[in-house]
């Protein structure tokens, strides 16, 4: 009843007592059993406090926080944030509005978990086509404050997604390969996730 884009964009998943579906348009919360039964189900533009069209959403659950992230561009260069109070959706959710600029078309936004950070990438359809990247603090997000943080170019023609890191290193890398040039790689690692720190590996890496 609520209308599709075709495809859906599913993505989801687990935490300690729910599961979480999340498509373009809407966005559902399961019961983990063996008999699963919807404990809430709400269109992804309520979910974020946004009336237009919206895509390519993200869902991870933080198991060393107990909370639920989640994300989903607009078409107006924005990537909606939404940090759950708890490990039980249904309890309430911050939400946040961030808008990149300058950019052509933000598309394929992807999400990761560290210790600290909250990592996304996305896709900058600007010319050339180009990898971006960044990190927003998790001990901002989660109590309600505002922030700001630097965004990195991961270089042209290439597309990226972070890596959760699931024990409590705080530190991530994202490797960033280029096609037809296997040898040069960008790396950026977010040890302080409202600064951060860029470097270039170059050298013998080898990409399947």
């Amino acid at each position: 009843n609520d209308g599709c884009w075709y495809p859906p964009d599913v993505n989801g998943s687990v935490g300690a007592n729910q599961l979480v579906e999340i498509v373009n348009n809407h966005i559902d919360v399961y019961s983990k059993s063996t008999s699963p039964a919807v404990l809430m189900e709400l269109t992804t533009n309520s979910f974020f406090g946004y009336g237009a069209a919206m895509t390519d959403p993200r869902v991870e659950y933080d198991s060393l926080w107990g909370r639920w992230v989640a994300i989903e561009a607009d078409f107006a260069n924005h990537i909606h944030l939404a940090v759950s109070f708890n490990s039980d959706l249904r309890n309430g959710w911050l939400t946040y509005t961030i808008f990149f600029s300058p950019i052509s078309f933000l598309d394929y936004p992807q999400l990761a978990l560290t210790q600290d950070a909250i990592v996304m990438t996305y896709s900058d359809f600007g010319a050339p086509e180009h990898a971006v990247t960044g990190a927003i603090a998790k001990a901002l997000a989660y109590n309600g404050f505002g922030f700001s943080f630097p965004i990195f170019n991961l270089g042209n023609n290439a597309t990226a997604t972070p890596s959760n890191v699931i024990d409590q290193n705080p530190v991530e890398h994202e490797l960033v390969a280029f096609p037809g040039n296997p040898g040069s790689v960008n790396n950026v690692s977010f040890t302080d996730p409202q600064a951060g720190a860029f470097g270039s590996i170059t050298g013998n890496v080898a990409v399947a």
